[in-house]
């Protein structure tokens, strides 16, 4: 099994004991479906994602070489806030989430859904396109918030073997970055990285921190890595 090592961020085990439910100061009940246009006017601080010739594509540069197949996929858009139980009735959606779980099964050994009910905490977001007019998972990232440490915190960042070095991965983080910047109550956003995408992180204004003592069980050599936020006024 080969890792994602440009797209993916590791911090905090989705099915750990402590993985209660933080009070995230927002809205759990909000429709888990929504999916917005990848537009600069509809997701801020987000800019729309063009293809870039192939010498420019050093943004989330892979260490296995992946097909150039970016022209075939349209009406890319993003869903917010997935929960597992996402319109099991709606073979779209059904086929979206089994995608999720093979892609998190393959490169975390866990279904990343798991995590992500009220229960566990995470929260998911989706980037998803069509591709030979079927709707295509294009990557994912589990996330959550420490109101307690004025943390966001990265668990899970992935993106699909043939789609990376598209954007996609960074387009994902850079949704987060923005939401991190709009919340008072978080002061920074935090992640452990694999040591093949510590130069993907610093260029969207990571920080390395430390070096993470290696765990059983865990990738060998995460790096502990920090993005600060706008100073806010604390009330």
């Amino acid at each position: 099994m080969t890792c994602l090592e440009e797209e993916q961020g590791q911090s905090d085990d989705l099915n750990s004991k402590d993985g209660k439910s933080p009070d995230e100061g927002q809205n759990d009940e909000k429709d888990p479906t929504v999916e917005n246009n990848i537009k600069a006017a509809e997701v801020d601080e987000i800019k729309s994602f063009k293809c870039k010739e192939k010498e420019q594509r050093d943004d989330e540069a892979s260490t296995v070489e992946s097909e150039r197949i970016y022209e075939e996929v349209t009406e890319t858009s993003l869903w917010l806030d997935v929960k597992p139980g996402l319109d099991k009735l709606d073979p779209t959606k059904a086929s979206v989430l089994e995608q999720v779980s093979a892609l998190g099964d393959d490169i975390f050994g866990d279904d990343p859904l798991v995590g992500c009910s009220k229960r566990g905490g995470w929260r998911m977001h989706l980037a998803v396109g069509q591709v030979a007019e079927k709707t295509t998972l294009l990557g994912f990232i589990v996330w959550r918030i420490k109101p307690e440490r004025n943390m966001l915190i990265v668990s899970q960042l992935a993106v699909p073997e043939q789609f990376r070095r598209h954007g996609f991965g960074k387009m994902l983080v850079e949704l987060l970055i923005a939401e991190a910047k709009r919340l008072p109550q978080v002061y920074t956003v935090s992640l452990s990285s694999l040591p093949g995408s510590v130069k993907f992180y610093k260029r969207l204004g990571f920080k390395q921190v430390q070096r993470l003592p290696d765990v059983e069980g865990k990738k060998e050599g995460q790096v502990f890595m920090q993005l600060k936020t706008p100073t806010k006024k604390k009330k």
